[in-house]
């Protein structure tokens, strides 16, 4: 998530520093959710559409939902929301290809 806002060119500010911790408990929520169906069926292959298609409604919803604060006049909450859509795109995808690494199909 730094390395992309450094790419990008986007300032740190102090929203940003604690839009990591945000990010980190959405992440950690994607996780949760995809252990919790795996340890329920144990092969979690025959249950992708369970368990990727709401991971992935969800991350977009998120990214859609934060990616919105950067039209904010505010430049707080333009970085803020800039951060916290990078940082939940790339969590959410870290999930799907966490998944594809386990299933052997990535």
């Amino acid at each position: 998530m730094i390395a992309s806002m450094k790419l990008l060119h986007i300032d740190l500010n102090l929203l940003n520093v604690l839009s990591f911790r945000l990010v980190l408990a959405i992440g950690v929520d994607y996780g949760i959710y995809v252990v919790l169906v795996w340890q329920k069926t144990r092969e979690i292959e025959h249950d992708v559409a369970g368990v990727l298609k709401p991971v992935v409604l969800a991350g977009l919803t998120a990214v859609s939902g934060f990616g919105s604060l950067a039209l904010a006049r505010n430049p707080a909450l333009t970085g803020l929301g800039i951060a916290c859509a990078i940082g939940d795109f790339l969590e959410s995808h870290r999930n799907n290809l966490f998944h594809a690494a386990r299933n052997g199909s990535g």
